[in-house]
């Protein structure tokens, strides 16, 4: 953990508590970050491709709440980190971490910043199953990702923003990014219930997100073993 001043391709520079081990710390200030453009991510995400580090800085969306999340330990880094420990727990790849910081300026414009490693050669799983319909692994990758949801649920565990475009495929591997989770201990049942009560929800998400109609009865099934 240490102090140190952050510098972003944006010209914003801010002080920041970082937490990480004192190798990543030392690489984290030596990036060469750039604005990268990505669909959909609300977050602002700055990349460093020959270092293979990217950035996300999720914006402020509440003055008051978010600087108190800053104050006891929960903002947008922290529930990631946390988030990757739960999965990794269970067996399921996520992308490492490098450090995160928390700007102590309160009126900074971001809620945290979350150093990870960039994974290259690798597209949203979203997009792999749209530009590929008759790939051959196609149907064990779609089993793989429902067996894992199948798996949080039997430990109680919801993934936030379940899609496609939050699985990142690289050489055959499936990489879950933006891992929000609630991990419910008394009552394990939760998360499973939820998501059949969002059923016609996720099959449109399923649909939109590269699957095809014909797929989603065995995945809807597979999830929920």
């Amino acid at each position: 953990m240490a102090l140190r001043n952050v510098s972003l391709p944006n010209g914003l520079t801010q002080l920041c508590l970082i937490k990480g081990t004192p190798r990543s710390l030392d690489q984290i200030s030596r990036l060469e970050l750039v604005r990268h453009d990505v669909k959909y991510c609300s977050s602002e995400i700055f990349l460093d491709e020959k270092a293979r580090v990217i950035l996300k800085a999720p914006p402020i969306k509440s003055f008051l709440k978010n600087n108190f999340m800053k104050l006891v330990g929960w903002t947008p880094s922290d529930k990631e980190v946390r988030g990757n420990r739960i999965l990794k727990q269970l067996g399921i790849e996520t992308s490492g971490v490098l450090a995160r910081a928390i700007p102590l300026n309160p009126f900074n414009p971001y809620r945290s910043l979350l150093y990870s490693q960039f994974i290259n050669d690798s597209m949203p799983f979203s997009e792999f199953l749209k530009r590929y319909p008759e790939a051959p692994q196609r149907q064990e990758l779609l089993d793989k990702v429902a067996s894992q949801l199948s798996l949080m649920f039997r430990h109680g565990i919801s993934f936030r923003d379940f899609y496609f475009g939050n699985i990142l495929y690289s050489e055959g591997q499936l990489i879950w990014i933006d891992t929000e989770v609630q991990k419910y201990r008394l009552r394990k049942q939760k998360p499973r219930a939820r998501f059949i009560e969002k059923k016609e929800f996720m099959c449109d998400r399923f649909l939109r997100s590269g699957g095809h109609i014909e797929e989603w009865e065995r995945f809807w099934k597979i999830s929920l073993e």
